[in-house]
């Protein structure tokens, strides 16, 4: 009975180390309200563990599946390359300062989010949104 519990046990605890991320994270900034969708970015985690990325910017919405993602403490801070590396989506958060037209200091603090094809070899930056801090939202 003990080797039955102990095997639970291990397996439980693998179970959560493979799903250590949230279940879904969300940006959304709709900037013009009769075009639904605009700017936005959704991870979603899958039964097995991957994610799947849904981008959608000022167009019909662009998926990838079975993406491998990393997270930090802040869910919004992340790096997701597919399998074959060939793509990624990588979440950042900046603190940018910048002077206006008065000459008087700004600052901006948004999360930026790229996708980058083949991020291992030469990436390129296919697209890049940002995002208030507000706009995002993580679920565990």
């Amino acid at each position: 009975m003990t080797s039955v519990a102990v095997a639970c046990a291990v397996l439980l605890a693998g179970a959560a180390a493979a799903v250590d991320g949230p279940a879904r994270v969300n940006c959304n900034q709709k900037t013009f309200p009769n075009l639904p969708g605009q700017n936005a970015v959704t991870l979603a985690r899958q039964a097995n563990g991957s994610y799947t990325a849904t981008i959608e910017a000022y167009a019909g919405p662009k998926t990838r599946k079975s993406l491998k993602c990393r997270f930090d403490a802040d869910p919004m801070v992340f790096a997701c390359v597919t399998a074959n590396a060939s793509w990624g989506l990588f979440g950042k958060k900046l603190d940018e300062r910048s002077i206006d037209g008065d000459g008087k200091a700004k600052d901006d603090h948004v999360y930026k989010i790229e996708a980058i094809k083949t991020p291992a070899g030469e990436p390129r930056v296919e697209q890049e949104l940002r995002f208030p801090l507000d706009a995002c939202k993580a679920e565990r």
